[in-house]
């Protein structure tokens, strides 16, 4: 009765084995004592019944989770054979297998599609260069704009300086009089006795009346 109240009160007891390998009835008579059924009754732990007869009940039995006739009988009860525990194990293995490889096959596919999304180096190479071109051409043919635009500008610029230079009329045949440091622009400002000097396109040439007198 001890027995049985302190292995119900230990952790992780998966049975308790009640057992006697025969005897007489005299033997078998602490397996009918009602202190032994009520404290089997109160246990947590499944109980097994393992005395070896075979003829006669005791109160253990009927009181008890299991009972078998015998203790060698009550340890195969409560017990897997080694062959059992082989197959189970060799199956966990290969269920463990099984789903090793379907992760490992999925997770190549995930793979092999990743992959294939990625473009191969010279696709990559070629669609940059393609881009690339593009980008070069519009900025030749904005460079071309940019250009025409000048050109236009400066033709008209051109245009405007030939407007405005001084020497373009010399090279029509006119001729410019500077007399006393100053542009005769008037015939009435023009002293025909004094020196002056004409510009021409091509040089300057310097007049005096007074000289030209005496000669």
């Amino acid at each position: 009765v001890r027995g049985v109240e302190i292995l119900g009160g230990l952790p992780d007891i998966d049975a308790i084995i009640v057992g006697r390998g025969g005897g007489s009835k005299e033997d078998l008579r602490p397996f009918n004592g009602e202190k032994l059924a009520l404290a089997v009754a109160a246990c947590p732990v499944p109980v097994v019944a393992a005395v070896g007869h075979e003829i006669d009940k005791t109160i253990l039995d009927l009181a008890a989770s299991y009972s078998v006739s015998t203790p060698s009988a009550a340890a195969v009860l409560c017990t897997t054979p080694v062959t059992d525990l082989l197959d189970r194990t060799a199956a966990l293995c290969d269920g463990m297998t099984a789903a090793a490889e379907r992760i490992l096959r999925e997770r190549q596919m995930r793979l092999d599609r990743l992959v294939l999304a990625i473009p191969r180096p010279i696709e990559w190479i070629q669609r940059l260069t393609n881009r690339l071109t593009g980008i070069v051409t519009v900025l030749e043919k904005c460079a071309m704009s940019v250009v025409r635009r000048d050109e236009q500008r400066l033709a008209g610029l051109r245009i405007s300086l030939e407007k405005c230079n001084p020497v373009a009329p010399l090279e029509r045949g006119f001729v410019v009089v500077r007399q006393r440091g100053a542009m005769v622009k008037r015939r009435a400002l023009f002293d025909v006795s004094s020196p002056f000097i004409l510009r021409f396109a091509d040089g300057e040439t310097a007049v005096n009346p007074e000289r030209e007198d005496e000669r």
